[in-house]
């Protein structure tokens, strides 16, 4: 029974060692089913690196993590992760969960809005800007924002210069009640800029929003929204129209 017992200690000991030296090229193999690839891997799955990543067509530069083998005996993948785009930054702690849940925290990013729009293929392209968040945490389910406290900026926001120029910064609070079950809400502001924004956005289930608020010009400087917002109304005695969008997404 003694030569048993050490014999199977022996075993988990060298399973153990190879589980902590898996190389990354084991994740390299596994991203590139989703569509993620990269020039190099270096490290192992626990701590590793990969530079010159690609994913969903756009450069996503170097990423750096650690990942808790610990914690993976509680059904969560957790760590640390850098990324590094092209003339930007963004880190945070990540916990991933079954279900599509994730869950992050002490997140600092700083990146081109124009890398965003090619990251997620949105339409809006020729606007410029950079967009910052510093989130003390941040609730994904399915990738759709149900939780969070911090805050989100979109500096020098401009629009193509055939459809107006610069259109000012602007940031978006999630304070510590932010989420409730009628949806996660945020504070929109004006931080500068030709217009003086200020309104409320509601983050609801079925990926729907709700952005209601009121809008001034606050110079004579020319805006790509000046003929909209001339639509919404007589301004009240401080110049303010109100304006709302809504939609899913």
């Amino acid at each position: 029974m003694r030569y048993k017992g050490l014999i199977a200690l022996g075993v988990l000991a060298v399973l153990g060692f190879a589980a902590a030296t898996l190389p990354a090229s084991v994740l390299g193999k596994l991203a590139e089913r989703h569509g993620v690839r990269a020039a190099s891997w270096t490290g192992t799955v626990w701590t590793g690196a990969a530079d010159g990543v690609v994913g969903n067509g756009a450069s996503l530069g170097a990423v750096r993590w650690t990942l808790s083998p610990w914690l993976l005996l509680g059904g969560r993948l957790a760590g640390h992760a850098e990324l590094t785009p092209p003339d930007g930054t963004a880190n945070g702690d990540f916990a991933l969960r079954t279900g599509g849940r994730a869950e992050l925290a002490n997140v600092n990013a700083d990146v081109p809005l124009a890398w965003l729009n090619t990251l997620t293929k949105t339409k809006f392209r020729g606007w410029d800007g950079r967009v910052s968040a510093k989130l003390a945490s941040l609730v994904l389910a399915d990738g759709w924002p149900v939780a969070a406290q911090g805050s989100v900026a979109i500096d020098d926001l401009s629009a193509p210069p055939s459809r107006g120029g610069r259109i000012g910064s602007y940031e978006l609070v999630f304070p510590a009640t932010a989420a409730s079950d009628n949806g996660l809400r945020g504070q929109l502001t004006d931080i500068d800029g030709p217009l003086a924004v200020s309104g409320e956005l509601v983050l609801a289930a079925g990926r729907s929003f709700d952005l209601q608020g009121f809008v001034a010009k606050r110079s004579g400087e020319r805006t790509p929204f000046d003929n909209a917002i001339a639509l919404l109304g007589s301004p009240d005695a401080s110049g303010r129209r109100p304006f709302g969008l809504s939609g899913t997404l």
